[in-house]
């Protein structure tokens, strides 16, 4: 037995939360079904902080996703033309609980927000409008990643208004900033757990002798905005990262997460670089590595004892086999990593690690107003309950079904599929 309470902080707007992160507490009776919303054990009042109690240990739970998009059809179906303005919110619907209720929710923006004065774009060079960043917020996110190879979309002015829109909603970015004086990587507290993550994105091949993101110059007064590395170059390029690490160990981080912008578009396997890069970043004592890029879900896996996610695939976007040909960028994977940290022995470790495989359903909304929809859904309990997510048509829950098959088959030993009951 031990004594254990929950107190939920942040979410003094939900009444009731039907999917609900799942936490492990080593040692407890209690289980994560004693404490959720939807279980007989109902918080219908949310105090005011947050605080778990486990004696001499505390635990966080850290949420990672991959890549955040918005393509054209996405402005066109968010933009609200009556209130003239973009609302992004319905697209997180039945993930956001996942989000709120983990400590520290990280995602990848990989597009802009440099203003309405330019016309907002997708592909090839994206701007949104600042409303998804409020959305994002609102959905539960805390630290957006700005480092990738969409950062330079919108110039150098882009990069550091993307920056700034971040923070003015109270989001942190990571791995860019809008002036040098700003730090390249962050350290958050929380239960006594310090936790430093920073971001870093591939470059392309040089152009005149500088720098590029994605075949666009990054001029060389610019380079401090941003934390890019060149494959080619790690031999001076390695050293910067090895800096950061080295600065996060002198301030007694518990933890080491490193967001990587790596890896091929379209493949599942990661390749010999990645996997270089990976083992140098293990050996200096980086313990989680979370990957984006390809835009389809790769393997999770321990390298030593570090947590390497090589790829957590496209969180939102349009990618869709009608227009790829390839299913695979419809998955996307949701990871939660419980860390705990024993306060006597001063020793912390990665207790659990869960991944969910989620899956953007995009339909076409009937009436006067009709326009497409874009929703992130949580795979394995939309299988168990379609009726409770409005889902019906066999073909789509077929659908569903494989994306799930695919993403879970990826998950090695020592990584468990989450699947919450929806009762």
């Amino acid at each position: 037995m031990c004594d254990l309470e929950l107190k939920w902080s942040r979410l003094p707007h939900f009444a009731v939360l039907l999917p609900i992160i799942l936490f492990i507490f080593a040692g407890c009776e209690k289980k994560w079904w004693d404490v959720a919303p939807f279980s007989s054990r109902v918080v219908t009042e949310w105090p005011a902080d947050t605080t778990i109690y486990l004696g001499n240990k505390s635990q966080i739970v850290i949420t990672a996703v991959g890549d955040i998009m918005v393509h054209g059809p996405q402005l066109r179906a968010q933009f609200n033309a009556a209130a003239g303005s973009y609302d992004f919110s319905n697209n997180f619907r039945w993930v956001s609980s996942y989000l709120l209720l983990s400590d520290i929710a990280i995602g990848n923006l990989e597009t802009t927000f440099a203003g309405g004065e330019r016309p907002y774009a997708g592909f090839p060079l994206f701007n949104s409008p600042d409303e998804l960043a409020r959305d994002l917020r609102l959905a539960g996110f805390d630290i957006l990643v700005t480092a990738n190879n969409h950062s330079i979309d919108t110039g150098i002015g882009g990069l550091r208004r993307t920056a700034q829109v971040v923070r003015r909603n109270r989001l942190t970015p990571l791995g860019t900033r809008s002036s040098s004086e700003q730090p390249a990587w962050v350290l958050r507290e929380i239960r006594g757990i310090r936790v430093a993550l920073t971001a870093w994105t591939y470059e392309t091949p040089r152009l005149r002798g500088e720098r590029s993101i994605n075949g666009l110059p990054l001029p060389s007064r610019y380079e401090n905005l941003i934390n890019s590395f060149n494959f080619r170059e790690l031999e001076t390029d390695f050293p910067r990262m090895q800096q950061q690490i080295e600065e996060m160990q002198a301030t007694g981080a518990d933890i080491l997460i490193f967001y990587m912008h790596w890896g091929d578009e379209y493949v599942g396997e990661p390749n010999a670089d990645q996997r270089l890069l990976a083992s140098m970043l293990s050996e200096k004592g980086v313990d989680i590595i979370f990957g984006t890029h390809p835009h389809v879900v790769q393997p999770v896996e321990f390298i030593n004892e570090t947590l390497v996610v090589w790829s957590m695939g496209n969180f939102l976007s349009n990618q869709r086999y009608e227009s790829l040909q390839r299913r695979e960028v419809e998955d996307g994977l949701m990871v939660s990593v419980l860390i705990e940290k024993d306060h006597d022995g001063m020793q912390t470790s990665i207790k659990e690690v869960l991944g969910m495989s989620t899956w953007t359903h995009r339909y076409w909304s009937g009436g006067p107003d009709g326009r497409l929809v874009y929703q992130i859904l949580p795979s394995r309990n939309v299988l168990a309950s379609p009726d409770y997510f409005g889902i019906e048509d066999t073909d789509l829950l077929r659908r569903i079904q494989r994306s799930a098959d695919r993403t879970d088959s990826l998950l090695t030993a020592g990584v468990r599929s989450r699947q919450e009951r929806v009762d």
